[in-house]
Parts: C-alpha cells; sequence; structure tokens
C-alpha cells in the first residue's frame, strides 16, 4: 500500500506539503487534495525539492493561452436574439432555482422539510437510516459540514 504520508511537520497532520507535491507531480500520479497552485507557487515548491536542478518559471505555465478575446459579430447578433417564453405547462420542472436570497432561505429550507415528510409518509424510513441521518447530523460541528451534508444528500440517486 502507498501511503502519501510525510515525515514534515506539516505531512504528519495530513495536510499537503511541498514534498509530497514534488513527489507526485514527478511521478505523474494523481493527487487527490492537490490545491490549485499558480506556475510561480509550482516553481517555489520545485524550487524546493530540487534545488539547483529545478526548470525554468515558464515549465511550469500552461501550453496554451487562457486569455479569450470577444467577437464582435458574435456579441452583436446575440443582442438581436429574441427568446420564446412557454406557458408553465411546457416548462421543465427540472429548471435549476435560482440562488435563494435571505428571505427566500427560510421558505426554501421549509420546502425541504415539507419534501422529507412528503417522501417518509410515501415510501417509510427504515429505523436503520434514520438513525444514520441523526448520527450525521449530530457530528456537524461547523459550516462547511453542514454545507457538505447539503450538498451531498442524495448525491447518488441519478
Amino acid at each position: 500500500m502507498r501511503s502519501a504520508c510525510c515525515s514534515c511537520p506539516v505531512g504528519l497532520h495530513g495536510k499537503l506539503c511541498k514534498h509530497q507535491y514534488a513527489v507526485f507531480s514527478t511521478s505523474e500520479d494523481a493527487l487527490q487534495n492537490e490545491p490549485l497552485l499558480l506556475d510561480e507557487e509550482k516553481y517555489e515548491i520545485a524550487r524546493v525539492a530540487l534545488s539547483a536542478r529545478v526548470p525554468d518559471v515558464s515549465f511550469y505555465q500552461p501550453f496554451l493561452s487562457t486569455s479569450f478575446s470577444v467577437n464582435n459579430s458574435i456579441a452583436s447578433t446575440s443582442s438581436q436574439e429574441t427568446m420564446e417564453v412557454l406557458p408553465p405547462a411546457f416548462q421543465s420542472a427540472e429548471t435549476p432555482m435560482d440562488i435563494p436570497t435571505e428571505a427566500t432561505r427560510g421558505n426554501l429550507f421549509e420546502s425541504v422539510i415539507t419534501n422529507m415528510n412528503e417522501l417518509h409518509i410515501e415510501f417509510g424510513s427504515s429505523q436503520e437510516g434514520l438513525s444514520t441521518l441523526v448520527k450525521r447530523l449530530n457530528k456537524v460541528q461547523s459550516q462547511g459540514q453542514w454545507e457538505e451534508v447539503l450538498n451531498r444528500a442524495g448525491s447518488k440517486i441519478p
């Protein structure tokens, strides 16, 4: 079994350290928690690991330019386009919801609770499933963990 742990103080606590990044980037293995780094940051990390053998900064820059240019002919024609609005009966029920404002967040949360109650009445709920959900909710201690619960609830349902 290969381990991604490093013996430096940062790596021992499970964080990505400069040594791990250098090893994984040179061995071309996929690194699960690799943060997004700028070209200069990649160069600095490699300089620590490789010292004098580090390639130039240009080595870490992307092959293709990421700048975008707007085509004026496309921009001018898009302003002349019209949008056809369908009656509510023809609109898809799966359109994404608007990002809720502070006023609608309470209503949205009430909608979640209502939907859960309806699904409980329709399909029932197992004791094991409910106790697992309660355990997970009791473990939440930060806003990030709560967002994780909200964003992953039912994520495996197609």
